[in-house]
């Protein structure tokens, strides 16, 4: 039976235990003996950056709104504006002159878009991709007919008014969504371990001796980067 990492408020639609939420945050993380709070190098009033629990590659981090929202296309504009400036950091400051990755599964609605957390967090790696080799994973999926279309702040918001869940992702400075409905959990997690190799399925391999040290591998990389 696949693991449920939220519980819902049967009479409500809020979300009342997550686990970037509250007490929850990092409760993965403590029971595997991982830093938590001190996993947090990058953080302003909306949003924070830590290392993925279980990283694909070495500086992959995830950034993650401090309010509870089922993805970014659901955020306010001053929490927007933090996530831009967040990405940015990232780009600059860590990752320079390589070629780095953005995904988010945009929820919208319960466990859609292949999400597994239901909270607005964007997945961010270094990767040598290109905006081809990603639009031809998803077009080869049996999952998705939808055409890619320009993913501005305008159209993301759009999807939340449509009640609408999306793919996003950006690469070189190029941001794009997709309009999708189920999809198979960690979608794009299996692409990119297509490339990459490893595991994609987070849920088991967190636990794993290595990719513990791949965790504070990365998040070092990230404290070397701002000391």
């Amino acid at each position: 039976m696949e693991e449920t990492f939220f519980r819902m408020n049967p009479n409500s639609d809020m979300c009342y235990e997550c686990f970037f939420c509250d007490d929850g945050r990092f409760a993965l993380n403590q029971s595997i003996g991982l830093p938590g709070n001190e996993s947090v190098i990058y953080k302003d009033k909306h949003v924070f950056i830590t290392p993925d629990i279980s990283p694909v590659v070495l500086g992959h981090f995830l950034i993650v709104a401090e309010e509870h929202e089922s993805s970014f296309a659901g955020v306010s504009d001053d929490v927007f504006a933090s996530l831009t400036k967040a990405k940015l950091f990232l780009k600059e400051k860590v990752f320079r002159d390589q070629t780095v990755l953005f995904f988010e599964h945009g929820s919208i609605l319960q466990r859609s878009a292949g999400s597994c957390i239901d909270h607005a967090h964007m997945h961010v790696l270094p990767i040598n991709m290109t905006t081809n080799m990603i639009d031809n994973f998803i077009c080869n999926s049996i999952f998705i007919n939808s055409k890619k279309e320009p993913a501005t702040h305008e159209a993301l918001q759009q999807c939340v008014v449509n009640l609408q869940p999306y793919l996003y992702y950006e690469i070189k400075d190029d941001m794009w969504l997709y309009s999708v409905n189920k999809l198979p959990s960690q979608f794009f997690r299996q692409m990119i371990c297509s490339v990459a190799g490893g595991s994609y399925n987070w849920k088991f391999q967190f636990r794993s001796i290595e990719s513990k040290h791949l965790f504070l591998d990365t998040l070092r990389l990230l404290q070397n980067c701002i000391t």
